[in-house]
């Protein structure tokens, strides 16, 4: 039988790593984490439902400053937040000091930010006003009808009899013609 892995999720900046142990109701005062600056990391904790005991060993990709580390349980998962001890070396290329791909470990994106993004100050302009952009070109290509094709002046009795509504499916060929009735 296969050992069955927590999963993990984890993005970094120059200076931290960010892990998130996806660990459902554990008991918060149960766990326990031990670090070393080697870029050990021991995490224990006890399940609420099932009283069974959790255990994550990680040997992180370079060193950390135990001191600086940071952690806190939620319902649903552990994080950490792990100080590197050399902040001006380039981001890590894989969490582990383990190679290959690991398929328990993902990419936290909601927490990361590329490298070279890291040191602009630009920021997204998520205050953008939609209202202010520019108005469609008609020359443009579209797949829009254009907007000189009118509706009927008189739309007749919307609750009329029956037989104002065809019954039968339009072929392809005439649904772009205007139908006429007699």
């Amino acid at each position: 039988m296969e050992a069955r892995h927590t999963p993990i999720k984890w993005a970094q900046r120059k200076a931290q790593v960010f892990i998130t142990l996806e660990l459902n109701n554990l008991i918060e005062n149960s766990c326990t984490i031990q670090t070393t600056p080697e870029g050990g990391i021991h995490f224990k904790g006890t399940n609420k439902d099932t009283g069974s005991e959790v255990t994550v060993d990680l040997e992180l990709f370079e060193k950390i400053v135990p001191a600086e580390c940071k952690w806190k349980v939620t319902g649903r998962s552990v994080q950490l937040s792990l100080a590197k001890e050399n902040k001006e070396v380039e981001y890590w290329p894989r969490l582990l000091k383990q190679t290959g791909k690991l398929p328990w470990i993902a990419i936290d994106w909601s927490k990361w930010v590329d490298e070279e993004d890291e040191n602009s100050k630009a920021k997204p302009d998520f205050d953008y006003d939609y209202n202010n952009m520019p108005d469609y070109d008609e020359g443009e290509d579209s797949d829009e009808e254009s907007e000189e094709e009118e509706a009927p002046a008189d739309l007749g009795d919307l609750d009329g009899e029956k037989g104002d509504i065809p019954t039968g499916a339009m072929p392809a060929e005439e649904a772009g013609e205007e139908k006429k009735t007699e």
